[in-house]
C-alpha cells in the first residue's frame, strides 16, 4: 500500500497556508521539539511496541520537517531563517 508520513494515501490531504515567518518557526519548532521527546523516548523506553511507536513518528516528523526546510529555503534562503533551540 502507498504510504506518506505512515498513513495511507486514502487519508491525506493537501492543506495549503499562509504562514508569517514567525508562524512558521513555531511550527518548526514545535516539530523539532517533538523530534527531541521520540528521540529520548526510543532511547529510553523498554517497551519495544513503544520504541516502534516512537520510531515510526519520528520518520514522519523527519520527513514533514525536511519538506518544510525545502520550502523555507526556497522562500529565505538557508541562511535566512532559524529554529532558536530554546525553550517555548
Amino acid at each position: 500500500m502507498l504510504q506518506r508520513f505512515g498513513r495511507s494515501l486514502l487519508n491525506y490531504m493537501d492543506i495549503t497556508l499562509s504562514l508569517s515567518k514567525n508562524d512558521f518557526l513555531t511550527i518548526m519548532k514545535a516539530i523539532q521539539d517533538r523530534m527531541q521527546c521520540l528521540m529520548v523516548l526510543q532511547n529510553t523506553s523498554t517497551d519495544e511496541d513503544q520504541v516502534a511507536d516512537a520510531g515510526n513518528d519520528l520518520i514522519a516528523a523527519r520527513m514533514l520537517w525536511d519538506e518544510l526546510v525545502k520550502v523555507a529555503d526556497a522562500r529565505w534562503g538557508q541562511a535566512g531563517w532559524t529554529v532558536d533551540v530554546r525553550p517555548l
